[in-house]
């Protein structure tokens, strides 16, 4: 269940018995929906909401924000800023503990830079996104660099890093950053797991 940014609507992806998947966009105001994904009225240190169950929110593009039971915030390629499929500005969003980056195109990586320089957020994703970072001042205790394989714990999250069928390639400085495109597969205590594929193509173990 997840929040979709655009239209402020509830929506649900589920799985057929044929293996395919499909979503639904019910109306707002359902309130199963309602009491499943809507945070309390109590707000954290960051002025957003405290969840009574992990929230799942659509950004827009491949932009995801997650919220854990105890309110660790998660983004996921945070492109924001000139994103036509968002209508959310950056400043709309709460300060994020964590940002999960999958490669370094434009509307991947998107506000990350800025996102660090406004917050005390731990970044993980490839190493060329990170030598990005960390060459525009990023502190190095706050960026992870990380390639399949990797699982990484960051408070009450577990992030594993899988393979995506990708490239991640993209300017910095004057110069051409390219590296491995990342998959994440994202778990919250007590809450099932969230994969995020990145911009994979299609691929056996998928």
């Amino acid at each position: 269940l997840f929040l979709n940014a655009q239209s402020n609507q509830f929506n649900v992806v589920y799985r057929r018995r044929d293996g395919a998947y499909g979503l639904i966009g019910p109306e707002v105001g359902c309130p199963a929906l309602e009491a499943a994904v809507l945070p309390r009225k109590d707000a954290d240190a960051k002025g957003g909401a405290m969840p009574t169950r992990r929230q799942v929110r659509y950004i827009g593009n491949s932009a995801f924000e997650i919220v854990s039971r105890a309110g660790t915030r998660v983004l996921i390629d945070p492109y924001i800023t000139g994103n036509m499929t968002c209508k959310l500005k950056l400043d709309d969003i709460p300060a994020p503990d964590l940002v999960l980056v999958t490669h370094g195109a434009r509307d991947h990586m998107g506000d990350t830079l800025e996102i660090c320089k406004r917050s005390q957020c731990t970044v993980i994703s490839e190493p060329a996104v990170i030598q990005h970072l960390r060459k525009n001042g990023i502190p190095n205790e706050r960026l992870k660099s990380a390639v399949w394989g990797f699982v990484i714990d960051f408070k009450d999250v577990n992030a594993r890093v899988v393979q995506s069928q990708h490239i991640s390639r993209f300017e910095s400085g004057g110069e051409m950053l390219t590296g491995m495109s990342l998959g994440f597969i994202v778990r919250t205590v007590n809450d099932p797991a969230f994969y995020h594929p990145g911009d994979t193509s299609i691929f056996s173990d998928i």
